[in-house]
């Protein structure tokens, strides 16, 4: 009977002091805090911020506006509850990770979050945002007490449109490193962009304010900026594990932790330069430094052969700024249209090479000794000069060929006496003149006469237009049919290739329409250039508009959301109407 008794006498009392516990825990008013490790700051490193609510469930949670500062990395969140000495805990936050851009003092405004019937605000923060020293050796921003740094480098800070910039990332550390993870990066919107996969990936020692690092590259890119201008590439953040030391009470089968900090390069600012005044008329739009080769094919032909040359040119300069060059002889040629054999670029570790094979067609129109040659004009930033790389010069011996018309002499009939002719009816006497075989032989040479007469015509019609006006017309009608071209060949691309083709050729329609040389054609002259064309003002901006999308397609983007057949129809628009 006693031990039933203290039986029930122990239950009551758990009971009480359970529901104590939860009478505590319930009692305790729920608490919204923003928290951050310092309230100093070094420009351009990334920091934590956290919101924490304890002692109640949250909901809604709306986080301050981040003025002044890049969120990198966040929300996360996390929750916990614990029971400690009869009182039970519970917690739930939110991080985020800010890059501190600007130097100043900044407040951090309240967040908010729903607890229960509540509404909890947390008191605003002020950070102060301090310059980082800089080593000027290496233009690395430190403060020397760091286990990682972020570097990004240019060769240089001046630049022109279509020449090469090489970006690095290099990680400078002393501690093992683990992992990395990259959070944040520039989009590179305004350039062009051409990866390395093969750059030097080999250590190197750096002292930064003393300090000793181990620095290897992570990541090299080439860029080309398709205008000029002053541009600002972005900081590149990433998380860093490094190798933590073992705690000083483990077990046998204990693992060695890690840490995982932030780490953040600068911002890089670029200068891009226009090109010098006085280009020379025949200018390609290349820049950066080029060289050519040429491979002639056979060099003694007649008029009825094509002479055919295979033309390699290599440099380091953005390929999709210019044309193929034009062949430069001293004679009398039709020349057809060139055709591309090869375009590609590849990795040369310290640069990108783009290479392109031209393989071009001429026939001579009369016998001779000619010189034939293959220039391209390209814009050298190293000795700011034009410059002109071109192939050997080409001796060709032209023969006059079979089917050039050869001169027939005719021989006049010996005279026939007066008295000794007759007098005869063409008509009556002789019925050949009116058979079907001269009837058909008259009609042909008669109309071959009209067809000569027509073309010499035309000849001299056409002769009589300036180069300028040619080129505008043939702009036109090589555009149409482009179009039609893509548009049948549609399926055989992917996006990305599509709409590279179709943005080029209207880029080309643009360049030889509005007579605009290709290393001018960017968005502030292109409006010089409509307004000298004459060029309505609803047509001008639908143009501006159109073309500024396009410079999304060199980076994957597709203009203004259009499909393919929107696209299409679109520079189909302008082709009629400018």
């Amino acid at each position: 009977m006693r031990k039933k008794s203290f039986n029930l006498l122990f239950a009551y009392l758990t009971c009480l002091v359970v529901f104590c516990c939860v009478e505590n825990s319930h009692a305790q008013d729920p608490v919204f805090a923003a928290a951050v490790a310092s309230d100093k700051v070094a420009q351009n490193t990334v920091f934590d911020i956290t919101f924490e609510l304890r002692n109640a469930q949250g909901g809604n949670f709306q986080p301050p506006t981040f003025e002044n500062f890049k969120v990198v990395a966040g929300p996360s969140t996390s929750s916990s509850t614990m029971i400690m000495n009869g009182q039970m805990s519970q917690s739930i936050s939110w991080s985020y990770s800010l890059l501190a851009v600007q130097v100043g003092k900044f407040t951090i405004g309240s967040a908010k979050v729903a607890a229960g019937r509540k509404q909890l605000s947390t008191r605003p923060l002020t950070i102060e945002v301090v310059k980082s020293k800089t080593n000027s050796g290496s233009g690395i921003t430190a403060t020397g007490k760091e286990n990682v740094l972020l570097v990004a480098s240019l060769d240089t800070t001046s630049y022109y449109p279509g020449q090469q910039i090489i970006l690095q990332y290099k990680l400078l550390f002393n501690q093992n490193v683990q992992s990395v993870n990259v959070l944040s990066e520039d989009d590179y919107a305004d350039f062009f962009i051409q990866n390395f996969g093969n750059f030097n990936r080999q250590s190197t020692m750096e002292n930064v304010n003393g300090v000793h690092y181990t620095s290897r590259v992570i990541k090299a890119i080439a860029l080309f900026a398709h205008q000029s201008g002053t541009y600002t590439i972005d900081p590149m953040i990433m998380d860093v594990g490094l190798e933590a030391p073992f705690p000083e009470q483990r077990g046998f089968f204990s693992m060695r932790s890690m840490d995982v900090t932030k780490a953040s390069s600068a911002p890089l600012t670029v200068h891009i330069l226009p090109l010098p005044p006085g280009a020379p008329s025949a200018f390609s739009g290349a820049v950066g430094h080029y060289s050519v080769k040429g491979s002639p094919g056979q060099t003694d032909i007649t008029t009825d052969d094509a002479f055919t040359i295979s033309v390699e040119i290599k440099g380091d300069g953005d390929g999709k700024r210019w044309d193929p060059p034009t062949p430069v002889a001293d004679g009398d040629f039709e020349i057809y249209d060139p055709r591309i054999i090869e375009d590609k670029m590849t990795d040369d570790q310290d640069h990108i090479t783009h290479h392109r094979t031209i393989e071009y067609q001429m026939i001579p129109r009369e016998p001779g000794h000619y010189k034939v040659v293959v220039p391209l004009i390209y814009f050298n930033p190293r000795t700011l000069k034009y410059e002109t790389a071109s192939t050997d010069t080409v001796r060709l011996n032209v023969t006059q060929g079979a089917n050039s018309g050869k001169k027939t002499t005719i021989t006049a009939a010996p005279e026939i006496p007066n008295q000794l002719r007759k007098i005869r009816n063409i008509t009556t006497d002789d019925r050949f003149w009116m058979s079907i075989p001269h009837l058909f032989l008259f009609g042909l040479i008669l109309s071959g006469s009209f067809w000569g007469m027509f073309v010499s015509f035309k000849r001299k019609r056409e002769d009589a237009i300036p180069e300028d006006e040619k080129i505008r017309i043939a702009a036109v009608r090589n555009a149409r049919l482009q179009i039609d071209a893509l548009q049948m060949s549609s399926s055989n691309f992917s996006d990305k290739e599509f709409f590279e083709r179709a943005t080029e050729l209207f880029y080309k329609f643009l360049s030889d329409k509005l007579s605009i040389p290709p290393s001018e054609l960017d968005q502030g002259k292109l409006q010089f250039y409509l307004d000298k064309s004459g060029v309505a003002d609803l047509v001008k901006t639908r143009v501006s508009v159109f073309f500024e999308q396009c410079l999304s397609v060199r980076y994957g983007a597709i203009p203004g959301g259009k499909s393919r057949e929107q696209m299409l129809m679109e520079i189909r628009s302008f082709v009629d109407v400018l």
